[in-house]
């Protein structure tokens, strides 16, 4: 067809085609007769006017496909609207700006992904630190708990006063040790008995040094860890937040007319399509 002019090869190549794809019945068996013969991409790479007689077809096909043919402003789907749709594909096209743009792309995020690890190592080796504390001041108390003795201390007959102080301090300052986290309660009657292997009353000095540690590990991993670490954990959770979005919006895109169209379509002519 060397001296028919573009537009009259178009339309050529369209009446000899169109009985061939007009016969399959799903936007499917159509796309993939045109995408597999051996001529028709190329043919429609160089004859725009082809292209456009292919390209409407097509179009046409996905939305009597997936569109309600009562309803014009549902073209792509029975469900979401052409509105609704491309409301979609705009916050898509946004989401992946912020991803390039304050997220720093793939780079980026695997930047603050390898924060983040570290974040959580030292949360956990802080962690580590605070269980094995809680563990020394249970162990301490325990075995103080077996050696020691309500009775049999150098007080003597002031043992016995002494030891119903035991239900008047708890029932008076045992309530503080409530809001105190784990190993650090500091109202104990254990300070009233007798330790007759190191001749004292109560387990001595060695628990309240463990406490002081252990006040500083949980400090450490309450709040240094995550204030070092703030500005990276709160810009993750945005990042988490954006791809949920666009999680779900694709997921949308997906089940409709639309993901069909974009293989045949730029974005910004199904853009123009879904404005209608």
């Amino acid at each position: 067809m060397p001296n028919l002019k573009s537009e009259e090869v178009s339309v050529e190549l369209w009446n000899r085609v169109s009985p061939t794809i007009e016969g399959m019945k799903t936007f499917k068996q159509r796309k993939d007769f045109i995408d597999t013969h051996k001529y028709l991409p190329r043919l429609i790479e160089k004859y725009p006017e082809f292209k456009e007689k292919i390209n409407t077809f097509l179009l046409d096909t996905v939305v009597s496909e997936f569109g309600n043919p009562e309803d014009p402003g549902y073209s792509f789907s029975r469900e979401y609207s052409d509105k609704f749709l491309l409301e979609r594909l705009d916050l898509i096209e946004k989401n992946k700006a912020v991803y390039e743009d304050y997220f720093g792309g793939k780079t980026g995020v695997e930047q603050l992904e390898e924060k983040l690890k570290s974040r959580n190592t030292k949360y956990k080796e802080a962690g580590e630190k605070v269980s094995d504390l809680q563990e020394a001041i249970l162990r301490r108390r325990r075995e103080f708990d077996d050696r020691s003795k309500s009775f049999g201390g150098p007080a003597g007959v002031f043992e016995v006063p002494l030891q119903t102080m035991k239900p008047v301090v708890q029932f008076f300052a045992g309530w503080t040790d409530w809001f105190q986290p784990q190993g650090l309660e500091q109202v104990e009657n254990r300070k009233f008995d007798w330790d007759p292997v190191n001749k004292r009353y109560g387990p001595g000095p060695e628990i309240p040094e463990l406490q002081e540690r252990l006040r500083e590990a949980y400090e450490e991993k309450n709040d240094t860890v995550p204030q070092q670490y703030y500005e990276e954990s709160e810009k993750y959770e945005e990042y988490k937040d954006m791809m949920e979005s666009d999680q779900h919006n694709k997921a949308i895109i997906n089940a409709t007319g639309v993901d069909e169209a974009l293989k045949f379509l730029s974005l910004e002519s199904l853009k123009s399509t879904l404005q209608r």
